[in-house]
Formats: structure tokens, sequence, C-alpha cells
């Protein structure tokens, strides 16, 4: 049985959790992915430990430990662009454009090329070479101080990562649609900033909307609109109880 992205190569030269996720969610659908790795960072893994986050965000995928500084090692990625369908980066532009590994370099050996690009804050703006941490970005949006109840800590989720991920993979597969209806290749961009952007959406909009004292800031669990549809409630024996019923008329008596 064939797969929807048969055929199709992806070379990956991603060293973040996140970006190295959305690479992989293309060989879940039957891309031959390619990671590529400085033969240094293959030697600084210990052979005898499950690392179980390289495990998610690699699965699907060969490897290749290259180094491209020497005229060898470039002269063999530049075959390899020739050849691929999409090419994954997400180090720091000024460094990718040092190394010839920027859109511009690469396009020029492979002119229908679609070249994805994952960072902390976009390519563009005074942050674009800011550290590409979660964390940070999370904070950024604001939805850090909204999560918890009144009066305790912010909370971190680290979705906004995981949002970035799928943003990368659904990028490239509408560059690829457009690729196959123009023939052109293009830039994908996405960011961690932009992940959590998204997820914290929502809030962000019913905010524009309606403004007010309730959004963007922490509510009580207890203070909702309609307490049987979402409301998390504590039981005698220490287990949470949520109820999901909106349509409460219909669905009240029964209980």
């Amino acid at each position: 049985m064939t797969t929807a992205l048969d055929g199709l190569l992806v070379l990956d030269t991603t060293t973040e959790f996140w970006a190295s996720l959305g690479v992989a969610l293309l060989g879940d659908f039957g891309a031959q992915v390619i990671k590529i790795e400085a033969p240094s960072s293959r030697r600084e893994r210990d052979p005898g430990t499950w690392h179980y986050l390289n495990e998610l965000a690699n699965r699907n995928k060969l490897s290749l430990a290259l180094d491209t500084e020497p005229a060898e090692g470039r002269a063999a990625l530049e075959g390899l662009v020739k050849k691929a369908d999409v090419f994954v980066a997400d180090g720091l532009i000024p460094d990718l454009e040092q190394r010839r590994l920027d859109y511009a370099s690469l396009a020029a050996l492979k002119p229908d090329l679609i070249y994805a690009h994952g960072s902390g804050f976009g390519p563009a703006g005074p942050d674009r070479d800011a550290p590409a941490i979660d964390e940070l970005a999370a904070a950024r949006t604001g939805i850090m101080p909204v999560l918890q109840q009144p009066g305790q800590p912010p909370v971190y989720t680290e979705a906004g990562q995981m949002y970035s991920s799928v943003m990368l993979a659904f990028g490239v597969m509408a560059a690829l649609r457009h690729r196959a209806q123009t023939g052109e290749g293009q830039v994908v961009t996405t960011s961690l900033l932009a992940g959590n952007m998204y997820g914290a959406s929502l809030d962000i909009q019913a905010y524009l909307a309606m403004g007010g004292e309730r959004f963007l800031q922490p509510v009580d669990r207890l203070d909702a609109g309609n307490p049987m549809s979402g409301v998390l409630y504590r039981a005698s024996d220490g287990r949470w109880v949520t109820l999901t019923m909106p349509d409460t008329d219909r669905w009240w008596p029964d209980l």
C-alpha cells in the first residue's frame, strides 16, 4: 500500500526537538527523510543511553553523519540537494548563510526546492537571532500567567512547540501543493512564537472581541458561564471530575 508522500526526499539538518519532530511527521506519511548531522554531534551521544526524545523526533529517518565544511563533504551535500524535494534547517540565519545552507545558496542548485526554516521568533525583526527556547516564546504570548488558578505561579505547558512542529509540516505540505501546480520552489518559515500564539489564540481572540477583566488573566475554575461544561470538581476521594454538558436542559435531569 502506498502512502501520501511516497517518493518525496527530505533532507533534515535540524537540531531542535520541535523542528525535528515536524520533519518526522513527513516521514510518518511516507517521505524518505535523511537526517544529516555533524560527526561531532553523533559522537556526543552515549550509545548506552536511551535517548527517548531523539527517538521520538527522528523516527522514520535515515541517518547520515556528514561534515559539510571540506570539499568532499560539501560535494556530497550538494549531490543530495540536487535530488531532494525539501530541505529543513533551524539554525540562525547568519550562520546558515555563512555555511551556504541558506535558501539562496541551495536554490541555485535546485530551483524548485522547498526550503523550510524553524526559529524562535521568526526570520525578521530584532529577535530573529534570539535563542529558540519554547519557554521564552510562551512567556512572550502572555498565556503563561493565564492558565493557573488566581494567586498561583504561571504555568508552562510545553504545548507551544508541539503546535510549531505541526505548523512546520503543514507549511511544507502547502508549499509542495503550490509546487505541483506552478513548478515553483519557495521558503517556508515557522517559529516557536507562532506556535505559542496559535495555542493562545482562543484567549487572545476573546480578549480582542470583549476585553474586560475576565480574559488574559487567571480565572477561578469555578467561575464559569456554564458550571456543567468544562469545570473541574474535586471529589471526596481526592480525584477530579469534569462534566461536559453544554445542553443542560436535556441532560441534567437524567444525571
